[in-house]
């Protein structure tokens, strides 16, 4: 007799972390995009999944791919593979300088903000 291996197809995801707050695991949100039934429209579906990030590497915003795998908890049933795009917005991947820039552009904007509201409530007819 012959032993007959079985192949695993697993399936690979590509989709953006939404909250990697848990130790060693990430959320992450799949689109994908459908023709509704009835209206014929094209309609964007989106699922999460909780996958397993070993070194704790990526942050919110990063594009990744994930890979289908043995249930690794209750929830967990799939594996960060690869980051493909890194979100440079991330809080703890700016540098200090670019920091205090968009703290000082925020606040100029609110000082802004707050002069016209002043402005515009004096005018009343």
């Amino acid at each position: 007799m012959s032993t007959v291996s079985k192949i695993r197809i697993r399936k690979e995801l590509i989709g953006t972390v939404k909250s990697a707050k848990m130790d060693k695991t990430i959320v992450v949100e799949a689109q994908r995009r459908v023709l509704h039934p009835l209206f014929e429209k094209v309609v964007i579906r989106k699922n999460k999944f909780t996958a397993h990030d070993e070194s704790n590497a990526t942050k919110e915003g990063d594009l990744v791919r994930i890979r289908q795998s043995r249930p690794l908890s209750k929830t967990k049933r799939w594996v960060l593979i690869e980051t493909l795009r890194e979100n440079k917005l991330h809080p703890d991947r700016m540098d200090f300088d670019t920091k205090v820039e968009k703290k000082a552009d925020a606040s100029a904007k609110a000082s802004k903000t707050k002069k016209t509201k002043k402005k515009s409530a004096g005018k009343k007819k």
